[in-house]
C-alpha cells in the first residue's frame, strides 16, 4: 500500500495497517505530535483503531523544543 506522507509518496510494509503501526515504524512520538489523515485531524489517543488505506494523504507536525 502506498500513502502520501508529508507530501512524498510512501510505500508501506505489508504490515503497517494502523495509524499506530505507522507511528512504531517511523518511531512518531504521540506527544507533542499532531497528525491529519485527509485533511482531518486523527486523534492520537486512537491511533490503534485508525486503519490506513490506499492513498490517504498524511501531514505529521512534530514539536521541536530549544534555543
Amino acid at each position: 500500500m502506498n500513502i502520501i506522507l508529508n507530501s512524498q509518496l510512501t510505500p508501506l510494509p505489508s504490515n503497517i495497517i494502523t495509524l499506530k503501526d505507522l507511528m512504531d515504524w517511523k518511531k512518531i512520538p504521540s506527544d507533542a505530535t499532531a497528525i491529519a489523515i485527509n485533511g482531518k485531524i486523527a486523534k492520537l489517543h486512537e491511533a490503534d483503531t485508525i486503519k490506513l488505506h490506499q492513498d490517504d494523504n498524511l501531514m505529521i507536525i512534530t514539536a521541536a523544543f530549544g534555543g
